[in-house]
């Protein structure tokens, strides 16, 4: 199921917004739509943005990053998020995230954030264009894999499947 708006401006305003909604998982008691949004409002444009919103099945009730894991996840999803994020963009370790271009993490610290797609393979979280860096920099995606995210899958949680397909 696909939805998609346009709407745009007379002769005197040459904007547009338009939105897509797909369907991007559904299946184990989980609905996930990515949802995007592309509009032009000036000569700089703005950028397409996407974003994906997840709801537990049958009751439709949204389900949050929290929602996926146990108390105290972040430190180790952030640890291992980085680690996929820097074997992805070749950055060393030890490399400063804003000397190579990665400047809006707060203090220059990695985070993941809230925006991930469920792929048969594990999450993969998608920064958007201007999220952590200049545009020239478009978007970085993190895939991390079932077998690293285990650990911190909440057992009775949405994702509860994985832990039984070990």
């Amino acid at each position: 199921v696909d939805y998609w708006i346009k709407c745009g401006g007379g002769p005197r305003t040459p904007w547009f917004v338009s939105w897509e909604i797909h369907v991007s998982f559904l299946d184990k008691g989980v609905l996930s739509l990515q949802v995007t949004r592309d509009r032009f409002t000036n000569a700089n444009g703005t950028p397409l943005r996407s974003f994906n919103v997840h709801f537990g099945l049958p009751d439709l009730r949204q389900l949050t990053r929290d929602s996926f894991f146990v108390a105290g996840y972040e430190a180790y999803l952030d640890s291992i998020g980085e680690r996929a994020f820097r074997s992805g963009v070749r950055l060393t370790e030890d490399a400063d995230l804003a000397s190579a271009g990665y400047t809006e993490f707060g203090n220059g610290q990695f985070s993941l954030n809230s925006n991930f797609e469920i792929l048969d393979s594990g999450l993969q979280f998608m920064f958007n264009a201007y999220e952590i860096a200049s545009g020239a920099y478009g978007w970085s995606f993190v895939h991390l894999p079932w077998d690293q995210l285990r650990p911190i899958i909440r057992p009775g949680g949405p994702l509860e499947w994985v832990l039984r397909e070990e």
